[in-house]
């Protein structure tokens, strides 16, 4: 993970479940400076949603829109690209033909980002952001991401991840999983409401564990402007009282009335409706919690710094690591897993996966290993080992049933006692094991 990065600017190309984006960035003087952004609307969305599929049409429309964005990036010279989905391609039945497709026409390797992947990007990039604002608390925060199809929610303890869940459902596969009863039904909020506490009710997050809420999404901007949110650098903060009272407001009207208060499209009056719904709804997952905070971020923001800034995709991947350790010891604790197990588990695999040489328990053994490798292959007997615990018994059991089975000892190790000094006799195919 230490490769030296590429040197010029960068693009990320995001084939969305509405819009197909490409931003170029480059670094400069530590910070990253966005370059052009360009961005074609499509319908992926609501044809993989409804049939499962992307279409031919579809298909060769994608094609087109890439072929402009190459040809864009010439004149930046940019030759570090990648281009993502997640969503709309991952529920794609054809997204192995898409992927071929795209690479013989337009000479590009399309990466579908799984929903755990897309959601840790994200986070991760919540995080270093909020972060840099001091003032923010940052400590038992529920972390949400509402894309077109799918929602992430995670709890961050002010150090790390500490549980996350997907919810496959989101703005826009609300929508149309529910459009037909919109048409159907006159009271169609009460339905909306009632299906999202079905779906939310799943997540296994106390509300006595959430002091903070910390929303984000592909519809951040069109919520934040109907909910008369307050804008500071690349953080919006929306008053929930005054979110509660946009939805209130608008889940009676129509879409075409809708779309004729807040001056904007029905097509996105529809998505206004569901998404704000959605956000509504993680607000009832906590109590009390008087305001939001919505940082402007989306996937691009995470790819774009771990492409350019040294260091960052190192940082990301420790953390991550981090992350699950806690969320694994959480739910050991959920299920009243013995703790003193679980330690001694950890530290049996610690000691083989540093190869350590000496007993971790004792100290004493020094001798009993060989120099040049973890556990010499010699038939050492577990008598040598002065702390006689059952760690170090089994990790000179271990040693002894491998030295069983590969019957090749070096000369000067073949018994215990010959084990005084370090080996410099073994075999190449036995060092290499």
């Amino acid at each position: 993970m230490n490769k030296k990065l590429p040197g010029g600017p960068a693009a990320v190309i995001e084939i969305g479940s509405s819009a197909v984006r490409m931003r170029v960035s480059q670094l400069k003087h530590g910070e990253i400076e966005m370059l052009d952004s360009l961005e074609y609307p499509v319908f992926f969305g609501h044809e993989v949603f409804t049939t499962g599929r992307i279409s031919f049409e579809s298909l060769r429309q994608l094609s087109s829109i890439l072929t402009k964005f190459t040809t864009a990036l010439e004149g930046y010279n940019c030759k570090n690209v990648r281009v993502v989905s997640s969503t709309v391609m991952r529920e794609a039945e054809n997204r192995s033909f898409v992927i071929d497709q795209l690479k013989i026409h337009n000479n590009l390797h399309l990466e579908i980002l799984e929903y755990s992947e897309e959601k840790a990007l994200i986070c991760s990039e919540i995080i270093r952001l909020l972060k840099e604002e001091s003032k923010i608390e940052m400590k038992d925060a529920l972390i949400a991401y509402v894309g077109t199809g799918s929602i992430g929610v995670a709890l961050y303890d002010g150090k790390a991840i500490c549980t996350s869940q997907n919810i496959p459902i989101g703005s826009l596969k609300l929508h149309d999983a529910l459009g037909a009863l919109s048409r159907e039904c006159d009271d169609f909020y009460p339905a909306v409401e009632e299906y999202l506490d079905i779906i939310l009710n799943r997540v296994d997050i106390p509300k006595k564990d959430i002091r903070s809420i910390i929303l984000t999404g592909s519809d951040l901007e069109l919520v934040a402007s109907v909910c008369g949110a307050e804008k500071s650098g690349d953080l919006y903060t929306i008053s929930a009282k005054k979110m509660h009272a946009a939805y209130k407001e608008i889940r009676m009207m129509s879409h075409s009335a809708i779309a004729r208060r807040y001056n904007i499209s029905e097509e996105l009056a529809e998505i206004l409706y569901t998404a704000l719904s959605i956000y509504t709804g993680m607000l009832r997952l906590s109590d009390g919690v008087q305001k939001v905070i919505c940082p402007d971020i989306d996937i691009c923001d995470a790819i774009t710094r771990h492409m350019l800034v040294p260091g960052a995709q190192k940082e990301y991947i420790a953390q991550t690591n981090e992350s699950a350790i806690v969320s694994a010891k959480r739910i050991a604790a959920k299920y009243n897993c013995h703790g003193a197990h679980s330690d001694a588990i950890q530290s049996l695999h610690a000691r083989f996966s540093t190869n350590s040489k000496t007993c971790t328990v004792c100290q004493v053994t020094k001798k009993s290993f060989c120099s040049s490798r973890p556990f010499c292959t010699a038939a050492v007997n577990t008598s040598t080992c002065a702390c006689r615990t059952s760690a170090h018994s089994t990790s000179l059991k271990i040693s002894t049933f491998s030295a069983s089975r590969t019957n090749k000892f070096c000369s000067r190790h073949s018994s215990p006692a010959a084990m005084s000094s370090p080996c410099r006799t073994l075999p190449m195919q036995v060092q290499s094991r």
